[in-house]
């Protein structure tokens, strides 16, 4: 099979969701591929498929007809199609995608997915007695990518 410009592939974000990634060109054999790649997600996943996008770097098709069949396929067994990585590059995308974004929910990026879809909640240590008399979970700090920042621990002066 020769290279087609793309590369596709998949990440199990716990049973809840799947992310399919797509990185070069967008034509009509990798929107098939992209297509098919989800379609098999479907029956290993319990919730979410996300499709990103962010790493196409150029749009040589404006047909999403198989991505909206597997939309559709996904919904008949309960689950969801989302797409994120388009933002900012909406009005860049050919005429046909962007009619069929309609049909798609989407999201900036996959970590901004993740957030919404999975509903990741963080865990608060509950070991111990509480030394004070209002005890309130203080979730982590995060930055605008979602990863979690660590802060710097103050320095001690005599």
């Amino acid at each position: 099979m020769p290279f087609d410009g793309a590369q596709v592939s998949v990440e199990a974000r716990g049973s809840r969701l799947r992310v399919v990634r797509l990185a070069g060109v967008l034509d009509p054999a990798t929107i098939t591929r992209v297509s098919n790649v989800a379609g098999a997600q479907l029956g290993l996943c319990t919730g979410h498929v996300v499709i990103d996008l962010g790493e196409v770097r150029f749009f040589g098709t404006d047909d999403f007809t198989a991505l909206v069949a597997v939309e559709d396929a996904a919904a008949a067994v309960g689950l969801r199609l989302h797409l994120c990585g388009l933002a900012g590059r909406e009005a860049l995308l050919p005429s046909g995608i962007s009619a069929a974004l309609a049909r798609f929910s989407m999201f900036a990026t996959v970590e901004h997915a993740e957030r919404e879809l999975a509903g990741r909640v963080p865990a608060v240590a509950t070991t111990g007695k509480s030394r004070g008399r209002f005890v309130l979970p203080c979730p982590p700090l995060t930055t605008d990518v979602g990863r979690v920042a660590r802060p710097e621990r103050p320095v001690a002066t005599a």
